[in-house]
């Protein structure tokens, strides 16, 4: 893998990086939204509230609205992920093959590894 294969690669793995980022960016952004109008509107129907059975179906809703929300974007979320992580490990399987020119190919050989015998030390008697 040269020079010019590197910073190619390099840059297709920020780009990458960089538009899956702007997708979280842009969805999270969306249902922080979303949750934030929703706690508005139960904060609105809240004040006209009478009776203890009112505030619990006002509460009801927006759990409901919340949950649905959070649903959604743990979805959405969970797409870009596997699109990031699909494109990414595309990138690296491509890099991997480019740089197998450049690895020294060992083979494997039909022959058992021989282990070295052991070293045994006498001591020679003086006299």
């Amino acid at each position: 893998m040269g020079i010019e294969s590197a910073f190619k690669f390099n840059k297709e793995m920020m780009e990458e990086n960089a538009e899956s980022m702007q997708k979280l960016f842009e969805i999270n952004s969306k249902y922080f939204s979303e949750c934030i109008s929703l706690a508005q509107t139960a904060q609105e129907k809240l004040v006209e509230a009478k009776t203890a059975t009112g505030v619990m179906e006002i509460q009801k809703e927006y759990s409901k609205g919340v949950w649905e929300a959070t649903k959604s974007n743990y979805s959405a979320n969970s797409e870009i992920m596997k699109d990031s992580y699909k494109s990414v490990g595309d990138s690296m399987k491509t890099a991997f093959e480019q740089m197998k020119e450049f690895m020294p190919s060992y083979g494997m050989s039909d022959e058992p590894v021989k282990s070295k015998p052991a070293k045994t030390t006498t001591k020679a008697a003086s006299a």
